[in-house]
Formats: C-alpha cells, structure tokens, sequence
C-alpha cells in the first residue's frame, strides 16, 4: 500500500513541474498576452502571387481546366519490400512477448483453481 501511494505521489510530482527552458509556448488556460509588433519585418519584400502554369491554348484544345498535379493518378505496387533484420527481430520479439503473456495467464489460471480447491477443502473440510 505505501509503495502504491509513493507511486501515485511521484507520477503527479513528475506531471505537475514543467522542466525549465522547455516551457509551453501556447498556454492551455487561455490568457491573452499584449505584445508590441515588431519592426523586424519591415524590409522584407511582399511573396510574389503564384502563377497557373497552364497555357490557354492547350485549356482551349481539350476544354478541361485541369493541370496534370490535379488529376488523381493511380499507383500499382508489383510487391512488397522485403523485410529487414529489424522487422524480424520485432516479429521474434512480439512472438515471444505473446508466448510469456500465455504462460503468465496459465500460470494465473491455475494457481486461482488451486487456491478455489484450498479454500473450499478448508470450509467444507
């Protein structure tokens, strides 16, 4: 119980102290911080608006607006890649962790049959 409690203790220390230097910059509560504009920006030329890249003579030709970017194409993937020593050894891994996890469940499963088996022994005894 006190290992419980010194753990609950220590998860809400840890989440209430922000580290210094790392702070938040966008602040969950809200307040409204008044800052001066900066001058900083007063040589920077204006962005230049894009241009379309279409010609009107080929609009004109097919009668569509579309640029080549804007039509859906399709992709075909022939295959897989293949995996990496790094894909196997998490398959290895997760296979492994899911054989421990049975076990640990078995092992759970029948200690509880035994103790149901002991207790009743001793009520009905």
């Amino acid at each position: 119980m006190k290992a419980l409690i010194l753990a609950v203790l220590l998860a809400v220390a840890q989440a209430l102290f922000p580290v210094p230097g790392n702070t938040a910059k966008d602040n969950a509560h809200g307040s409204y911080s008044a800052k001066k504009p900066s001058n900083d920006h007063k040589d920077v030329p204006a962005p230049t608006p894009i241009q379309s890249t279409v010609s009107p003579a080929s609009s004109q030709r097919d009668g569509s607006h579309e640029t080549a970017e804007e039509k859906q194409q399709h992709v075909i993937v022939d295959r897989l890649p293949d995996k990496d020593g790094w894909d196997k050894f998490y398959i290895c891994l997760t296979a492994a962790l899911t054989a421990i996890a049975a076990f640990t469940l078995g092992a759970i499963w029948y200690q509880a049959i035994q103790t149901k088996k002991g207790l009743y022994s001793r009520i009905c005894g």
